[in-house]
């Protein structure tokens, strides 16, 4: 036997229900945003990794600028060490850029880095001296991002 339920209570109901079933859809994804959200140490973690390999592209660079000073045939096209320059330096600008916490000195410390390089390389140097600027350069960007973890 089916039982009578006014309209009026009917609408109560779907509208208790739906106003549930909302609430709980709430809850839960702010309980998913909050677990699935990276933290501040993945954001340290993804700008140091960034920096680090623009560490790695600086530590390639003695063995290329051998090679351009010497002639090397590869560079007739362009590339070299200038553009390896240019490279490393959009990577370090994009880890400044999601590295909020850096001040401007130690940005102008990691533009000054490259600069300095991108200055001896046009010079040019020895190839010792060029490697010793690339370890003083490593050194500054380490200072200033960190190790990897």
């Amino acid at each position: 036997m089916a039982m009578y339920i006014p309209p009026g209570r009917r609408r109560r109901r779907l509208l208790l229900s739906v106003l549930a079933a909302v609430v709980v859809g709430l809850v839960i994804g702010v309980i998913v945003g909050r677990v699935t959200a990276p933290t501040v140490e993945d954001r340290v973690a993804e700008v140091r990794d960034t920096a680090a390999g623009a560490i790695g592209q600086l530590q390639a660079l003695p063995f290329e600028y051998e090679k351009q000073l010497s002639g090397d045939q590869q560079f007739e096209q362009g590339g070299g060490v200038d553009d390896a320059l240019a490279r490393t330096r959009d990577e370090l600008d994009r880890a400044i850029a999601d590295a909020p916490w850096l001040t401007g000195v130690q940005i102008d410390a990691v533009h000054a880095a490259i600069d300095d390089l991108r200055s001896a390389a046009r010079e040019p140097v020895s190839p010792d001296d060029f490697e010793t600027q690339v370890g003083q350069a490593t050194d500054a960007i380490t200072a200033v991002f960190g190790s990897p973890t």
